[in-house]
């Protein structure tokens, strides 16, 4: 996908990576802050910018948590248990959930205020919602994007400092000397600009005036689709990565050629990409007889 708005990436990146040098400068000033949170980064907090590589990464997964949130199952277990909705929840990369409470820190240093934002400690609270199917598979879900957004995922906008210092590979500092070298690399080296051909994260979350917003019709005609496809009986990945999982090994458990294994993925993407020709035909893409079409199942390579 062709995103126009590189440059605004760019920026935003820019912005975001002065937000975190600003919350961790911050944080280095607030004495009591730091008795309290230690050289924990997991629990200082920066809020993302919202166009940033980072954003655009989390935010769907944010959004689901959110989601998840607000199911009727959920919100029945968080009632029995006496856990507020205006909590923070938070999913690691294990697929465990959390709450905590937003803290803020202000006080005036030579007639500026200067405000430290950290997460309360966290409350381990997923043994309440084991064995509930829905729930379960939701989070092991959110587990794997915690795994590309350095190791957590927040309902809100708000991230800790450790995620995104992970997410662009960075060092957690564990002394003032390591912060303030941190500081001075962050400030002299730039963030990698992104990608020209975008990412598919924003068919999740996209912008009002995205060319790729998925409206309510939209979604409800993907969901007819996939409850065709599937019988609503397992999930959409799990049927379409099937085959792959069986082409992994020969029937007796012994790893097939390399040949035979490349021609087979090349097969698999012919029928994926005929699988995708059922969503979009009920969407109404490339309806245009001038316009692409999905491969033919027939043709060989």
């Amino acid at each position: 996908m062709n995103t126009p708005n590189n440059n605004v990436f760019h920026s935003s990146n820019q912005r975001e990576k002065q937000l975190v040098i600003e919350a961790i400068a911050n944080f280095l000033s607030d004495e009591d802050v730091m008795a309290t949170v230690g050289w924990s980064w997991d629990r200082v907090s920066v809020t993302c910018d919202p166009n940033s590589d980072f954003s655009q990464l989390h935010r769907p997964a944010t959004t689901c948590l959110a989601r998840l949130s607000r199911q009727p199952d959920f919100k029945k277990i968080a009632v029995e248990q006496g856990i507020s909705r205006t909590n923070i929840f938070h999913v690691n990369e294990r697929g465990q959930l959390f709450y905590s409470y937003d803290n803020i820190s202000t006080r005036e240093a030579n007639g500026e205020l200067i405000t430290v934002s950290f997460f309360s400690e966290r409350n381990d609270i997923a043994h309440h919602f084991t064995g509930v199917a829905d729930i379960d598979e939701q989070l092991r879900l959110l587990s794997g994007s915690a795994k590309l957004t350095g190791g957590w995922v927040t309902s809100t906008e708000k991230i800790t400092i450790s995620q995104w210092l992970r997410f662009h590979s960075l060092p957690l500092p564990a002394s003032v000397e390591s912060a303030k070298e941190l500081i001075d690399l962050l400030n002299v080296t730039p963030l990698p600009a992104p990608s020209p051909y975008g990412n598919y994260w924003e068919l999740l979350s996209p912008p009002k005036d995205s060319p790729f917003e998925l409206t309510e019709k939209n979604r409800a005609l993907i969901r007819d689709v996939i409850e065709e496809e599937t019988g609503g009986e397992l999930p959409l990945v799990s049927l379409y990565g099937h085959a792959l999982k069986l082409e992994s090994f020969s029937a007796d458990k012994l790893p097939t050629s390399q040949g035979y294994r490349l021609t087979r993925l090349i097969d698999i993407a012919v029928s994926s990409a005929n699988n995708g020709h059922a969503f979009m035909t009920a969407l109404g893409w490339f309806a245009d007889e001038n316009g692409p079409s999905p491969p033919s199942s027939s043709s060989n390579s």
